[in-house]
């Protein structure tokens, strides 16, 4: 009789261990899978880069000879070219520095902040107006605070991208109960023309991509990266424009 809650302990402890182990790799291949997606991509902008910067340091005689180059090719170029590296950089950001490892504790208010400053520079782009909402400003994580907010600017860029000129965003951080456990929800909402039905399965795929330039791999990279720290990032149903929602368990009290 005394054995048997010692066995009861044995296996919960072995059932645990064994849970802990599949988030463990199911983080690994994640986290692997992500890295030579990124690394081959940003290998594969640095080239033309490379080949564009020479050709173009090949060139000064143009200012003299040709108007339309000075005044509309060699300055469309140089737009691509800094574009193109601030995505490199934000690629190799994602796939080199953020460690999903369980963190200190932090609270959610500073990188909140955070946030709206950035998304704010993002909207007067477009004479966009932000609606930022934190209902838990002391609200804790653990996951990765730099991967937390690369996956936000993610959201919060599309939205500036696709809302409409001179529209609206809103971005909210509240509680959120899920399955029994306390999570907080991170949401993105604008009021551009939305996902088309027939796009719903896709956005989430590699180089699928709506935005004109764009490489397809955002949403990707966010939802691999928020299941590698055991939460989910997704499309919430609605009628007028897009509805993102990054939701990430809470710290324990």
């Amino acid at each position: 009789m005394s054995a048997a809650p010692g066995r009861a302990r044995l296996l919960q402890a072995q059932e645990r261990e064994a849970a802990t182990e599949k988030v463990r790799l199911r983080q690994a291949e994640n986290l692997a899978a992500l890295n030579i997606l990124l690394g081959g991509i940003a290998h594969n902008l640095a080239n033309p880069l490379t080949a564009i910067g020479s050709f173009l340091a090949m060139l000064p005689e143009q200012w003299s000879t040709n108007e339309r180059f000075r005044e509309h090719d060699y300055p469309r170029v140089l737009q691509d070219v800094a574009r193109v590296q601030e995505q490199i950089e934000s690629l190799t950001r994602i796939a080199v520095t953020p460690e999903l490892e369980v963190a200190d504790p932090w609270k959610v208010q500073v990188l909140a902040a955070e946030l709206r400053l950035y998304a704010l520079g993002r909207a007067a782009e477009r004479e966009i107006s932000l609606d930022v909402q934190v209902d838990s400003p002391d609200a804790t994580l653990i996951q990765s605070r730099e991967v937390v907010k690369q996956i936000m600017i993610v959201l919060l860029d599309n939205a500036c991208a696709f809302g409409a000129q001179g529209g609206r965003v809103e971005f909210q951080i509240s509680g959120l109960a899920q399955a029994g456990d306390e999570a907080l929800s991170f949401r993105v909402h604008d009021d551009g023309p939305g996902v088309a039905d027939d796009a719903t399965e896709k956005i989430f795929d590699p180089f699928y991509s709506t935005r004109k330039g764009g490489m397809g791999v955002g949403l990707f990279v966010g939802r691999q990266l928020a299941r590698a720290c055991g939460g989910e990032l997704r499309l919430l149903d609605e009628k007028k424009g897009a509805f993102f929602e990054l939701v990430m368990p809470l710290a324990p009290a």
